[in-house]
Formats: structure tokens, sequence, C-alpha cells
């Protein structure tokens, strides 16, 4: 199974890309029913489409979770009929006792209690990107009634259905119906002028042949880009829209518009872009995915010399582990400046590990000013591949001195933490006191108030007697100053 395993993960670029269109197939079930894919798309109904291996221990797990069982009761030809699911072995080595669990590639019976077509056919998955035997499996995919493809990754029964019910994967019903379906932006944080790719599909029955797509909630906004051409039913254009000025933290919203519009439902989307002024106080929180070897990352002033650096984490050998919880929090010496953090991934997937069955990872730079006001440096959410993103700040402001000082006053002994450890710091003034203790999902377990406490050293027991064994952080903060350091706890 180790050899398995590698194959697994091989291959992650022989997926077909979202948005490419799917091919056609006619594949016949184990039941001896014939079904052409195209068919169930031209009837108006999406296609959820899992490509799997019977040897694969991800995919079992899936399936034993019964997401796909659930989507096809309650939306499947003997629910309300709006989607239709297939299973399809992907490893043209298995055969039908692989599938019945009494074969030797195998890890159960994956007809019992399965309630959609399984179609034994490596052909249909290597058609869709899935070479049979390399994966990687379980990839699950969306193909909407014209044609497009996402991979959806291992979605519950309601992800499901809000995927196939989005505006990319609506019917075309009404005349005239553009719909914004996604964007991209570009731009430098330090001078905070931006501009944005909006991606729109024609889900009107006539041509498309005029649009226009507006910005607005920017501090110049509204900014306008025409579009004129001509597209069918199903078939997508964009525009750019430039100059898009931003000033702090500011929510633009991309709006498409076309005389005779019968759905404006469907026309919007919007982001968060960034132009603050930073300080070289940062905070860094990352949440790893299950490969926290491949992650690292750097932090660069002005004049573009690293100033910080970190990774890569777990064993650092790049191999399948837990997933860490990093908080780092520092202040830097640096030339002021446009200053950038980019997080490299060494893989090249990132941290979107939904594609695998398992949690995203995710990824926050903040800074903080002299009131201690947070400020968003850098965000991921773990949603996009990529092997280095980047994000970019004006730093015009040094730090607060008297953060440092509780950072390097802050100490938890002993730690791997028990019963009777204590937790250490020194105030240089009097303040009002509070420590969190935060497990690897980030949720906060432990909230304590210390009142307000003099200036001076101090010793407080931890409250941790409900934690279960595992890695946690402790957020101490005392007034506008915080500091942090992580724990172990082993029972």
């Amino acid at each position: 199974m180790v050899a398995f395993g590698a194959f697994i993960f091989g291959n992650v670029n022989a997926q077909l890309a979202d948005g490419t269109i799917c091919p056609d197939w006619t594949g016949t079930d184990i039941n001896g029913n014939s079904w052409t894919l195209y068919d169930v798309l031209d009837s108006g109904k999406p296609a959820i489409i899992d490509i799997s291996a019977t040897w694969c221990g991800p995919c079992w797990n899936y399936h034993q979770g019964g997401a796909l069982e659930e989507a096809y009761e309650q939306y499947g030809p003997d629910g309300s009929d709006e989607l239709m699911i297939f299973w399809i072995e992907g490893d043209g080595s298995t055969n039908n006792a692989d599938l019945l669990g009494t074969g030797v590639n195998t890890i159960g019976d994956w007809t019992a209690n399965t309630n959609f077509p399984i179609i034994d056919d490596a052909s249909i998955g290597a058609a869709m990107g899935i070479p049979s035997g390399n994966g990687p499996y379980p990839t699950v995919y969306l193909v909407c009634p014209n044609r497009t493809i996402t991979n959806i990754g291992t979605a519950s029964a309601e992800q499901i259905y809000e995927f196939a019910s989005a505006a990319t994967c609506a019917v075309a019903t009404e005349p005239v119906d553009p719909a914004l379906t996604s964007f991209t932006t570009t731009g430098d944080g330090c001078d905070g002028v931006y501009s944005a790719t909006v991606e729109f599909m024609n889900l009107g029955t006539d041509a498309l042949t005029s649009a226009t797509v507006t910005a607005t909630g920017c501090s110049n906004c509204p900014v306008s880009q025409d579009w004129s051409g001509s597209l069918s039913s199903y078939e997508q254009s964009n525009v750019t829209v430039t100059g898009i000025e931003v000033t702090g933290t500011q929510n633009v919203e991309f709006e498409i518009t076309s005389n005779g519009d019968a759905n404006i439902a469907n026309n919007f989307g919007n982001t968060f872009l960034l132009a603050s002024d930073h300080t070289t106080h940062f905070k860094v929180t990352i949440q790893t995915d299950r490969w926290p070897g491949e992650t690292t990352w750097d932090l660069k002033d002005g004049s573009g010399s690293t100033v910080m650096s970190g990774g890569p984490y777990g064993d650092g050998t790049g191999a399948e582990q837990d997933a860490e919880l990093v908080f780092e929090e520092f202040s830097v010496d640096g030339d002021l400046g446009c200053w950038e953090f980019t997080i490299n991934d060494s893989y090249g997937d990132g941290m979107n590990a939904s594609q695998y069955g398992l949690e995203d990872g995710s990824t926050t730079v903040e800074t903080v000013d002299t009131d201690g006001n947070n400020y968003t440096f850098y965000s991921y959410d773990g949603s996009y591949e990529f092997d280095a993103d980047s994000g970019r700040g004006n730093v015009n402001a040094v730090s607060v001195e008297e953060a440092d000082a509780l950072q390097s006053s802050m100490n938890v002994f002993p730690n791997p933490i028990n019963a009777d450890s204590k937790l250490a710091f020194t105030l240089t003034s009097a303040n009002t006191v509070s420590y969190q203790v935060v497990d690897l999902l980030g949720k906060v377990v432990v909230s304590e108030n210390l009142g307000t406490l003099p200036a001076g050293a101090r010793s407080e027991e931890l409250n941790i007697e409900n934690l279960e064994s595992g890695i946690y952080m402790i957020q101490l903060t005392a007034g506008a100053s915080t500091a942090s350091m992580k724990l172990t706890l082993a029972k």
C-alpha cells in the first residue's frame, strides 16, 4: 500500500483544469445500463463524477461518509431529479471482485448501499485527466450542462447541491442573462492600485452582444469597462477593469449588466483589496496542510533584503504527516517602504488539500500599530494552488517597544505542559491582562481574563484541565500588546 500511496499524490497536475470542457463519454454500469454523459447534460442536469480506485484509502473514507449517497437520494432521479451522480473505477488493473470487496486490490465492498451507477472503466477516468492507476484519487468533478468542469473535492451533500446550483452551472432559460463567474485581481498593496480580470458567461438563450462590468466600493469607484462581441449560450469571455484605487481595506464589488437582463442575482462578485499602512511589528499565522515540510516563507523589506523567514515545518521532509499550527510574532529592522511577504510550497499545490479529501491550510499575516490595531498584510484561504504566493504593503512606521518586551519575557514552564505549568511574563506598566489558548483548527479552547495587574514579573497558573493531548497556541494580551508561543500537551 505504500507504493499505491505514492501514486495517489504523484500526478496532481493531470486533473482537468476548472472551466475546461469535459469530453463526452459512454459507459456501462455494473448492472448493464448504458450512460452517455452529454445526454445527461442535455437534459439540463449537472453530473457529479467521482473517479476513484478500489484500493484507495482516502476514496474509501469519502465513500463511507455517504455524501454522494445522500446527495443522490435527495437530488437524484428518485429525489428532486436535479442532478446525476456517477462513480468511476479509474484503475484498469482492478476487477469486479475488487468492487465487491473480495479481490486482492480492494478495501471493501464498494457496491454496498451505493444508490448511484458504478462504472468500471478506466478509459473514462483517463479521458477526464486521471491516468489509470496513477490518480490522484479520489477526484470528484462537477460537470455542468454547459460542459464546463470543476474539481469540487470531497464535498458534503449540501456542498454538492450548492456547487450544482451555482450560476456557473445553471441552465439557460431566459433570452438575456449574463452571469459573472469569477475574477482575479492584480495590484500592489503599496500604492493601492489594482486591476481585475472579470470572467462572465452567457446564460441566456440568445447571443450576448454587449455588457458592462463595473467596480464599486473602491476609493475612485465606480470604475467601468464595456465589452462587445457575440457569445452563444454557455460561452464565456472576460474584460479587465483597470485603475481601481484602494485606501486601507475596502470591499470591492464587481457587477455585470446588459440591457434586458432577466436575472440579476448572478451578476455580482466581491473581494477585499488591501492598501493599509503597516509597521514592522508582524504576526504570521499558518495552518499548514498535511505536508508541513513543503511550506516555507520569507519577508523582504523595501530594499529587497530578507529580514525574516520560516519553515519548513513538521519534520521538514515534505512527507504526509499531521498538520501544524504556526504562530510567529516579531518585530524586525529593515529599510522602510514597500515590503513583501512570500509563502512557498515546494510541491506546487499550495495548501489546497481539499483536492485530496483533506483540510485546506491557510495563512494570515498582520501588522500591529502603536495602538494595538491589527491590519491584514496577506491572506490565503487554501482554495488555490501555488509554487509561491505574495502580498505587498507599505511599511512606514516602527513597532511598539512594549510589545517586543512582552514577547521576549513570555514563557510557559514546563512545556510540554501539565497540570502544574505556569505562564510567566513581565509587564513594563500596569495593564489589563488576558490569554487565549487556540487549537490546531483555530478554535479558542481556553479564554482567561487575569484582570488589571501591576508592573513587574508575573507567574500565573494555566487553565488546561479540560484540554486533550495535542498542539496549541497561547496568545497573551496586555493592553495593546500581544505575545504568543506554541504549547504541547501530552496526558
